[in-house]
Formats: structure tokens, sequence, C-alpha cells
């Protein structure tokens, strides 16, 4: 089992596990404390949506954080048990919820229960079309709130994935082989949109 940990917040320091192989790609501790740097105080009394989530470290992140809750979706059965788990060890289950589904249908679901979400973090595989599939997904869903701030990871070398006129790109950064890009519905410009530290 790989070996992560909580950074911050009232979970800080919780070693968190994830399965090994390729059935999840956990976000590094390092790359995830930069991210969350970025998010400043965005993050508190948000309604944070984790797509693709893995082990759910960055959800548990933002959870610790002060965001009022999380829903983390993935179809793997293997990274539901690693975010169930993980969710109960630092005792932050009470504000979480876990659907086992993949991205696509999850949303689907959400905007049948009318659900609405302030920060949407999206790590789909680096290979392969699913995160334009599921920013178009989001764009089209009504789930975002009017400022909402979604955050999607991807290799350093991947090109930004085409995006609908609905979704700006308002910031990307690169942390090693991770590449964060931070879009926003609208328009919605700039960097104080998210927090505007340089890398």
């Amino acid at each position: 089992m790989l070996s992560l940990r909580v950074i911050a917040g009232v979970a800080r320091g919780i070693p968190l596990t994830a399965p090994m192989g390729a059935v999840t790609r956990p976000t590094s501790d390092r790359a995830k404390e930069s991210l969350f740097n970025i998010i400043g105080e965005n993050v508190k009394g948000a309604m944070f949506l984790d797509l693709f989530s893995g082990c759910g470290g960055v959800g548990i992140e933002a959870i610790s954080r002060g965001a009022e809750s999380c829903v983390f979706v993935d179809n793997s059965r293997a990274a539901v048990s690693s975010i169930k788990a993980n969710l109960s060890k630092v005792r932050l289950a009470d504000s979480a919820e876990v659907l086992g589904v993949s991205a696509s249908k999850a949303i689907k679901q959400l905007a049948a229960s009318c659900r609405i979400f302030s920060i949407v973090f999206l790590d789909p595989p680096y290979e392969g079309a699913l995160a334009k599939e599921t920013l178009d997904a989001l764009a089209a869903s009504g789930i975002l709130s009017e400022n909402c701030l979604i955050i999607v990871e991807t290799s350093s070398q991947a090109p930004c994935p085409a995006l609908e006129k609905s979704l700006e790109l308002v910031d990307d950064r690169k942390y090693g082989f991770s590449r964060f890009l931070f879009l926003k519905l609208g328009g919605v410009s700039h960097r104080r949109a998210v927090h505007g530290a340089e890398a």
C-alpha cells in the first residue's frame, strides 16, 4: 500500500492508504499541498466534488481544511473501499458521500437530485478523452455554482483539453509530473478567483 497523509486541518498528519498498482494514481503530498495553497480560504464551507477520487486524498484534505461536505466518485471497487476506509480513519465520514459509479453517471445522478457544488476536482486517467468528456458533462449539468472553481489534474506534458465556450482557463500550474488546470464558468476572470499566489 502507498502511504500518504492529510497535510492540514482537523485530520492533519493522519496517514491515508491507496491500493497498489494501476487502480489509482494518488496526488502526491507535495502537489496536494501546492493545490490547497492556491485554493486557500475558498475551501472553507465549500460543497466539494471529487471525481475519479482514487483513495480520496484530495476530497479528504478538503473536508479536513473546512469544506462543508464532499462527494467522492470512483467506479473502481478497490478505490471505493480505500475511500471508505480512509474516511473512517480520519473520522470525517459524516461529511462525505461515496458513489461507486462512473463520473458521467454520477454527474447525472447529482443533477437529478439538484445538487450544487462550489469546487470540483477531477483527476481522470492521463490517457484518453475523459477529461474533456467530463468537463463537457459538468458544463451542461447545472450542478456548478455561479462561481464554481473546477480543477483538473493531468500530466505535466499533456495539452489542455478543448473547452466548451462556457468554461475558461484561469490558471495553469505544473508541479513535477503533475499539472493543475483551474477553470471557471462564464468567463469569470482571473486569478483572484483562486488565490493569486505564483508557483
